[in-house]
């Protein structure tokens, strides 16, 4: 994969879903084919993100999910707009990513599952009868399963956080009615420490990753500050993001386990790949329509590399 002197652009999930939304299904390879020419003269090269795959791919577990349709035409996107027949262009996943970056090691098998996602990926753009997506029905499953209990932990690891730090409040609102404690809090959530801490659990989650897939083994002397430090420093806009959780359990009754609130953690492992660190030295773009993404890339200086799909296409010239 030659991207040597271009800048590389990853779209989440609803930049793909916009993207194809009310196009004819006979357009949309054309439509993909003029995005793709349009970079070319731009010196950009676009990267699939498998957590971007793994959200579209969920849906297509079940034929009547409402979104299915959308999906599906967005995971041909996604594919077109990322890989042809030699190749699909494809980043780790985020907690790969961590695994190589600070503890230089990686899990095989997670890199083959992504490896397998990408390759259906393909199979479903060549191929999107109801005959050949029954037969990867499993597959979808297994992701919409893997996704959702991924959420519920998420969403059980935030509410246990809660009752440890406020054990007297209500279940989804941190300090309700006592201003004084909120208001430290709220300070306290722009603090180094505080984000040194999140950048700890990033670190731990990585390590027992490895720890899982017998890798490494456990030591309790094992140095997890120091990565951690360098995690936070890295990765700005998804511990900003990962602030934001938090602001909104502050500010108001936000349950994690309503609303698809939990995608959160979806958004956060995203905003992963516009850190300060670079693909191979090439500058990362970010496409996306969520403003929490955009509040948190905006805030720690990361705007001009995040842009909504109707701005990026705009600047390409896309008609």
């Amino acid at each position: 994969m030659d991207i040597e002197g271009k800048s590389i652009v990853i779209f989440d999930s609803n930049a793909y879903r916009n993207f194809v939304s009310g196009i004819p299904e006979n357009e949309l390879k054309d439509r993909v084919d003029k995005l793709i020419e349009l970079e070319k003269q731009n010196d950009i090269i676009s990267l699939m993100s498998p957590i971007v795959l793994s959200e579209l791919m969920a849906h297509l577990a079940d034929p009547s999910d409402t979104a299915y349709n959308k999906c599906k035409n967005a995971v041909k996107a996604l594919y077109w707009h990322c890989g042809d027949e030699q190749e699909f262009r494809m980043l780790a996943d985020p907690e790969l990513i961590l695994c190589k970056s600070f503890f230089d090691m990686t899990v095989q098998s997670r890199e083959d599952s992504v490896l397998y996602a990408g390759q259906v990926a393909s199979q479903i753009a060549d191929d999107d009868s109801e005959a050949n997506m029954e037969k990867f029905r499993p597959i979808f499953r297994q992701i919409r399963d893997h996704v959702y209990q991924a959420e519920i932990n998420f969403a059980t690891d935030i509410q246990a956080v809660i009752k440890e730090i406020d054990p007297d409040g209500s279940e989804w609102r941190l300090f309700e009615l006592d201003d004084k404690k909120r208001k430290q809090f709220l300070d306290h959530l722009n603090t180094t420490t505080f984000e040194h801490q999140i950048g700890l659990g990033f670190a731990l989650r990585a390590y027992l990753l490895l720890v899982e897939h017998n890798l490494i083994t456990v030591d309790p002397n094992f140095d997890l500050v120091s990565r951690a430090k360098k995690i936070a420093d890295l990765f700005k806009a998804a511990i900003e993001l990962y602030k934001e959780v938090y602001r909104r359990i502050v500010n108001s009754e936000f349950n994690l386990f309503e609303k698809s609130r939990a995608n959160f953690l979806w958004d956060i492992h995203l905003m992963f790949s516009i850190g300060d660190e670079k693909v191979k030295d090439c500058p990362l773009y970010f496409v996306t329509h969520d403003k929490a993404m955009l509040q948190a890339a905006e805030k720690v200086g990361h705007n001009l590399r995040v842009f909504t799909l109707t701005e990026y296409l705009e600047y390409l010239g896309f008609e």
